[in-house]
Formats: C-alpha cells, structure tokens, sequence
C-alpha cells in the first residue's frame, strides 16, 4: 500500500476512475456517432489520461513494492494512455489523414517496449529475482507494444486509414484501453470488493464482456455496410 492511503492522488485516482467506467459504459451502450457517444468519448478519453499518468505516478511511488513490480504497473497504465489516445485520434482524423500525434505515440510506445525487454533480460539476470514476476511478464509486454508500434508505423506509411479501417482503429483502440482499466480494477484490485462478488466470477467476466462487445462491432464495422451510414460522419466529428 502507499505510504499515505488517503494521498490526494489516490482520492482522485478513485474520482476519475469511477467516471471513466460510467463514461466508458456509455460509450458502449449509446449509439455510435451520436451526440451523446461523442461526449461519453471525450469524458472517457479524458479521464483515462488522467488516470493513466495518476497511476503512473502511485505506481512510482509505491513504497512496498519492487522496482520491476512498480516498471510492469507503468508500463501497462502508459500502454492503455496510448491506447486511448491514439484510438481517439482515430476518429477525429479525416481519412487519409495522420498527425504529431500518431508519430508521437509511435515513439512513446516503442520506448515501451525497450524498456520491457530490459527489464525482463534484468530479472532474468539475477540469481535473486526482484519479486515473483517472471521475465516472461516483461517480454509479452514488449511483445504488445511492438505490434502496435508496427501497426502505427503502417498507418503513418500509408498516409492514414480510410472507411472501415479508421472506425476499426477508433474501436479496437478504445475498447481495448477499457480493457485494461476494468481488468486492474475488477481483477487486479478485485480485494476492494466484498468476498461474495469474488467468488461469484462475476467480476472477471466484466473485462471480457467489453472484448465480446469489441468484436461484435467490429465485425458490423468490417464486414457489413454499417460504416457507409452517416456514423462515419458523425464519428469523425467526436
């Protein structure tokens, strides 16, 4: 735990994140392209910015952590901050269209994945390992912000997404960093909730209805004629 539980950034850490699972449900729910998807979007873009870097910072400052605990806890807070990110890009751009942001982010997420293959050839290395996180850990992370990396270099190349492909990045982008917000929460941190909800399984399927409902839209968005209504429009104004 941190040295000070009621830390103001742990209050505000509880604060933003509550609203970001609203607004990330709503986003969800609503309809796509709609006014109210576009502020649900911006609300849950907002405050997974703010919650990623929150965490980044409580993460560093962990006092009853190892070094390659708190690394993995950063690593994956600034990964869902790309995520976010650059998933919100997506649907403000016009096709065929990219920005600073998408170069930036190209940059912050293959340092990431430096940084992981380092730390696990670190834990790898020592005879007394710094904690019960295996090297394996580090190397599946680095392996992640590779690919996505890979993928932003492809878009940059190419001079943007168009139609389909710019709503799948949006989507995928987005659901994916909801993801790992409800993941750390509902299963990381699933100590915070009474016992009967943990032994139900309930909370463990919260993540995995969001990838369930990721893959339901992009199928409608790759492989049927959704993407030609006027969502496409209203999507690239958010």
């Amino acid at each position: 735990m941190l040295r000070n539980p009621d830390s103001p950034f742990v209050l505000f850490h509880i604060f933003a994140g509550t609203i970001l699972l609203a607004a990330g449900i709503a986003a969800l729910l609503l309809t796509k392209g709609s006014r109210p998807h576009r502020m649900a979007g911006r609300i849950f873009t907002t405050c997974m910015v703010l919650v990623c870097l929150d965490g980044t910072y409580l993460a560093a400052i962990k006092a009853d952590a190892s070094l390659a605990t708190r690394t993995g806890t950063m690593i994956i807070a600034l990964t869902a901050l790309y995520l976010a990110v650059t998933g919100w890009a997506a649907a403000r751009r016009d096709d065929g269209e990219t920005g600073w942001i998408e170069r930036i982010a190209m940059l912050g997420i293959f340092t990431l994945a430096a940084i992981s293959v380092y730390m696990g050839q670190l834990i790898a290395g020592r005879s007394d390992p710094l904690d019960l996180m295996p090297p394996s850990v580090y190397y599946v992370l680095a392996g992640i912000a590779a690919w996505l990396g890979a993928l932003d270099i492809s878009v940059l190349v190419r001079g943007g997404l168009s139609g389909r492909h710019r709503i799948a990045r949006h989507l995928w982008r987005m659901c994916f960093a909801f993801f790992f917000a409800a993941a750390i929460l509902f299963v990381a941190n699933d100590h915070v909730f009474p016992q009967s909800w943990r032994d139900s399984g309930l909370l463990r399927l919260i993540p995995l209805a969001i990838i369930a409902i990721m893959l339901f839209w992009l199928v409608r968005v790759l492989f049927t004629r959704w993407w030609k209504t006027p969502h496409d429009g209203r999507i690239q104004a958010m």
